[in-house]
């Protein structure tokens, strides 16, 4: 029985050492940090009619992915977009009916993303006025235009202040449909 006593303090001992020495694993999951996703359109692209004429928006989904998938989300790990850019470019207007495209804008929004489920954005894409004062010369016609809209979401994490943009292209179609 006693020669069991010093073999058995030698292991305690040698565990002890490579845990001081090895460590008991790593701290990269003791401060998780959250981000935001950008997870598409809904709808991911529009025909819109020209008569009768009509505001249209489209609404944008973000996420909050946080870095430990095992930890729930806490108010710090919010994030709000404070801000979107909006940028319109033709792409196409074969009949050359469309007068003009909708002029580029700039909002401030405020949206706080507080979990981890998709939140809805929505975004005015074009107004009404708009639609009465450049797109008559469709009515009547199968012509189409197609734009493209760049839109940069700029946000912060609560947490922290840490700043992102994220950006994406957005297309949609106007004709008489």
């Amino acid at each position: 029985m006693k020669k069991k006593r010093p073999l058995f303090a030698a292991y305690i001992v040698v565990l002890l050492l490579l845990g001081l020495l090895g460590g008991c694993g790593s701290n990269k999951n003791l401060e998780p940090t959250s981000n935001i996703v950008f997870r598409g359109a809904d709808p991911a692209s529009q025909n819109m009619p020209v008569d009768p004429p009509r505001s249209h928006n489209a609404n944008f989904l973000f996420g909050i992915e946080i870095s430990d998938s095992g930890l729930t989300l806490v108010d710090s790990d919010a994030w709000i977009i404070d801000r979107v850019t909006v940028r319109y470019a033709l792409i196409s207007d074969p009949g050359g009916h469309l007068l003009a495209i909708p002029a580029d804008y700039s909002e401030k929004l405020h949206t706080k993303l507080k979990s981890s489920y998709s939140a809805k954005v929505a975004i005015r894409l074009v107004t009404d006025s708009f639609m009465a004062d450049n797109t008559s010369g469709f009515i009547g016609t199968a012509d189409t235009a197609r734009i493209k809209v760049h839109l940069v979401f700029s946000a912060h994490r609560v947490k922290d202040g840490v700043h992102k943009s994220l950006a994406t292209n957005y297309y949609f179609n106007i004709g008489d449909y």
